[in-house]
C-alpha cells in the first residue's frame, strides 16, 4: 500500500502534462471528481486508475 501511495504522490508532484489534463477533466465531471477524492483513502485503487496515461484516459472515459 505504501508503494502505491508514494507513486501516486510522486506523480502529482512531478506534474506531467497528463496531470493537468486530469484536473481539467475532473472540473467538468463531478462524479469522477468525487471518485478521485474518495480514492485519497485508497492509494492502491488511485494508483491503478492513474499509473499510466492509458489508465488515466480509461478512468476519464476517454479510452
Amino acid at each position: 500500500m505504501l508503494l502505491a501511495g508514494s507513486r501516486w504522490t510522486n506523480l502529482m508532484l512531478a506534474q506531467p502534462p497528463r496531470v493537468a489534463e486530469l484536473f481539467r477533466a475532473l472540473a467538468a465531471d463531478q462524479p469522477r471528481a468525487d471518485e478521485f477524492t474518495t480514492n485519497f483513502d485508497h492509494p492502491q485503487r488511485q494508483w491503478r486508475l492513474l499509473a499510466t496515461q492509458a489508465r488515466q484516459r480509461a478512468f476519464l472515459g476517454r479510452d
